[in-house]
């Protein structure tokens, strides 16, 4: 079984570079897909952002200030 609207979503977003390099960059969200006439019309990304966390005990020891 096929998709049968996900080729006219790629034809019609291929140029946006944001939603054609969604795995390269590493995107961690969701994509909605807005529909019209059973056919996609436009996208919405909502990306999520996880904090960075630094793990090196080298930076800041528990019990020290820094500096």
């Amino acid at each position: 079984m096929s998709v049968d609207w996900l080729g006219d979503f790629e034809k019609k977003f291929e140029s946006n570079n944001m939603i054609a390099n969604l795995k390269k960059s590493g995107f961690h969200g969701k994509v909605i897909v807005n529909f019209c006439a059973g056919s996609p019309n436009t996208a919405h990304l909502e990306w999520v952002v996880k904090p960075y966390v630094v793990t090196s005990p080298h930076l800041v020891r528990s019990g020290e200030e820094d500096g």
